[in-house]
């Protein structure tokens, strides 16, 4: 009676795989630009004086995107011009700055390939000509954490994170990359207070949210937790959410690696309110899926035989296989809530419960099935902020 729901693909799983994944996009000459330009402004305490050295920065970088073997170019040499006067202007401070940042679009342009292979290592070296420079050049330590995050560092990555932090609290790219490296260590705690951060400079980006929800499931937070969950919503209800659904925890069971769910609004026919899917080693592009769901067609069903009142809905929990078959483990008599839901989740995934019916091809072609009793879960309170 129950019905196959959306394919577990629908579910993009790959933003929210858990690993060093920073939460910026992949490097780019415009990314380069508009970052650099950004975090610059950001990190100096005052803005160079306009002079001749000042304008061949700033016509090299607005240069990047249109010819930036170019742009690469005019930067070495600018380099080598101001480090040339730098020697005859020790103390000058201004131009040490604009050399930090000269450095810091170099190493951007090591970091892309720009004009070549990428090559990490000369970016570094950029990067730290940059703090040679500027002590206070935020961009180089915020770019140096993206290294160490590109290179699986995760220690070294917090350390310049947080460096670049230290010199700029709003600093947005900073505390979100700072959070995810936390998040990826397991240190949700810490985390949380960065994409706390996070949220206080951007409160109308729902992807924060999405970590800050996360953050603190793990942590058991769940007051925390609850509250940003609202935000989230209301951010989805005032239309300002470009997804049907939001990652709200990522957790591991017996090596397998659970990505869950929660839909904002469960829609016709399946209504599926919670989907959680299982990642496993070799799997491809093809994944399990546990969902909680209420399947017009059984609910219609059961309302033509009198089993449920014309205000009343049947939830089950499913399970669906990448290879093919379906099972369900359990039936809700109203909505359950995410705490209900979880723990029978990681019962299926210890091998502690299993389906009360199932279905699976058959040979030729055709389905044979499997049926047990059903069992009704009612809802459960859900447990105090720990």
């Amino acid at each position: 009676m129950i019905a196959r729901a959306t394919d577990a693909d629908d579910f993009d799983v790959r933003p929210y795989h858990v690993g060093m994944r920073r939460i910026e996009p992949a490097i780019n000459l415009l990314y380069v630009v508009a970052m650099l330009f950004a975090i610059s402004a950001r990190g100096s305490a005052a803005e160079p004086p306009s002079d001749p050295r000042t304008d061949k920065y700033k016509v090299a970088m607005d240069q990047m995107s249109q010819d930036p073997e170019a742009s690469f170019n005019a930067l070495t040499d600018l380099a080598k011009e101001l480090k040339a006067d730098l020697q005859l202007h020790t103390d000058d401070v201004p131009l040490r700055r604009l050399l930090g940042n000269v450095h810091v679009a170099l190493g951007n342009c090591q970091r892309s390939g720009t004009g070549g292979a990428a090559d990490p290592d000369a970016a570094r070296q950029e990067y730290e000509a940059a703090i040679a420079a500027d002590a206070k050049a935020v961009p180089a330590f915020f770019y140096l954490g993206v290294l160490a995050m590109d290179a699986k560092q995760p220690e070294e990555a917090i350390t310049q994170f947080q460096k670049a932090v230290s010199l700029d609290p709003d600093l947005l790219p900073a505390r979100n990359n700072l959070g995810q490296v936390l998040q990826t260590l397991g240190r949700n705690t810490e985390a949380l207070i960065q994409f706390n951060e996070a949220h206080r400079l951007a409160p109308e980006d729902w992807k924060i949210i999405r970590k800050q929800i996360q953050c603190a499931q793990a942590a058991g937070k769940l007051a925390e937790r609850d509250a940003a969950r609202a935000d989230i919503f209301k951010l989805d209800a005032a239309g300002k959410v470009d997804s049907t659904r939001y990652c709200c925890e990522q957790f591991k069971v017996n090596g397998v690696e659970v990505i869950a769910y929660e839909v904002f609004k469960p829609k016709a026919p399946e209504h599926i309110h919670y989907a959680f899917i299982l990642l496993r080693p070799g799997d491809g592009q093809k994944h399990d899926r546990l969902s909680v769901g209420s399947l017009d067609s059984t609910v219609e069903g059961m309302r033509q035989l009198g089993e449920l009142k014309a205000d009343e809905r049947l939830y089950h929990l499913d399970g669906y296989l990448a290879a093919g078959g379906h099972d369900t483990y359990c039936f809700f008599e109203t909505e359950p809530t995410y705490e209900t839901v979880r723990p029978i989740v990681q019962s299926i995934l210890e091998g502690k419960t299993v389906p009360v019916s199932g279905i699976r091809p058959g040979v030729g072609g055709k389905i044979g099935a499997t049926s047990g009793p059903t069992i009704t879960i009612q809802p459960e309170a859900s447990p105090p902020d720990k």
